[in-house]
């Protein structure tokens, strides 16, 4: 395969096939999909030498292809996803762009887009090919489609612009050595986290930020509500943390046996696990409360019902139901 003018018709497992000719030097083996029948591991089907012992070509060629990822050029198509400053393994690659009747009417927006790429360099295990009919630019949505493959096959994680989170160690071994990775990570995921309540004595943004969640969004009434946390002895603000990180943070005014929910708010990310159910009922145990109250409106009273407490409609406030959630222990 090479650019050049005139239709190419080709499948992305023909671009697998080419690629994989290219990074084994002109060793070519026919693809297949089929590892074992009935238990039994297929023969690899045998392997033909295409390169006429100009490996020196395709060494060029890749060479080429490892540009694509690096930031020694600007002609480095693929370096805003997976170049050194957002990636942590080296690959090679090329971006493509093909036109096709659709684009040649509608612009360049309907171009088919394509990646193929592979990894780890200079030893690489795995090649991805992504293919957009209609894609737009082969950096766009097929870039992005490989490095989600690519994470995914050497254990990293990446931000929504397919960045790969800091401070990971990818598994680019062998595919064995992806499953263990995975394994233990299933493993772990199983196990229910481990929560740690903690009583806030000042001001901490990422506490604040939940509490914030259950406040009007005006600022304002947020500093004013924030403040009187530190100005009232009366009020406590409690979290639950999950590896230092807090997930779950309530806003309580406590007299004595009786308090009442002020705020209470869970990351977003970690919502539908409970956290907030479960912290207020921890509460009621840790402070020794006979009466935990709170007033919400439609939208979180499911929340109150789910959690135990026995609810009555309240007065409305400007015009919204509101209702009054009590509950007793003894």
């Amino acid at each position: 395969m090479s650019i050049g003018q005139g239709d190419v018709q080709v499948t992305p497992a023909q671009l697998a096939l080419v690629l994989n000719t290219i990074v084994n030097d002109g060793k070519k083996r026919e693809l297949t999909v089929i590892k074992e029948v009935g238990g039994k591991a297929t023969p690899r089907k045998p392997v033909q030498d295409v390169s006429n012992g100009e490996t020196a070509t395709f060494e060029l060629v890749k060479e080429g292809m490892g540009l694509t990822t690096n930031n020694t050029t600007r002609y480095a198509t693929a370096k805003h996803i997976l170049g050194p400053n957002f990636f942590p393994v080296r690959t090679g690659g090329k971006t493509g762009t093909g036109e096709n009747g659709m684009s040649h009417h509608k612009g360049l927006s309907y171009t088919n887009a394509t990646y193929e790429g592979y990894g780890p360099l200079p030893n690489p295990n795995f090649e991805v090919v992504a293919f957009f009919q209609y894609g737009g630019e082969g950096s766009g949505p097929a870039l992005n489609a490989a490095a989600k493959m690519f994470a995914a096959r050497w254990c990293l994680k990446l931000d929504e612009r397919h960045h790969a989170l800091p401070g990971q160690t990818p598994c680019t071994g062998e595919l064995s050595q992806m499953h263990a990775v995975y394994a233990k990570e299933k493993a772990a995921a199983a196990r229910p986290p481990t929560l740690m309540l903690r009583r806030e004595t000042g001001a901490t943004p990422d506490v604040d930020a939940l509490l914030t969640l259950a406040m009007s969004p005006n600022p304002e009434r947020i500093r004013a509500a924030l403040s009187a946390y530190a100005d009232n002895p009366e009020r406590q603000v409690w979290s639950w943390n999950v590896g230092g990180q807090a997930v779950c943070a309530a806003g309580l005014h406590v007299q004595g046996e009786r308090a009442e929910v002020l705020q209470i708010g869970t990351r977003p990310g970690e919502r539908g696990k409970g956290y907030g159910r479960s912290l207020l009922l921890t509460l009621t145990t840790h402070l020794h409360l006979t009466v935990l109250e709170a007033e919400t409106d439609a939208e979180a009273v499911g929340f109150y019902l789910r959690a135990g407490f026995q609810v009555q409609d309240a007065p409305p406030r400007f015009g919204t139901p509101r209702f009054h959630c009590r509950l007793t222990r003894y």
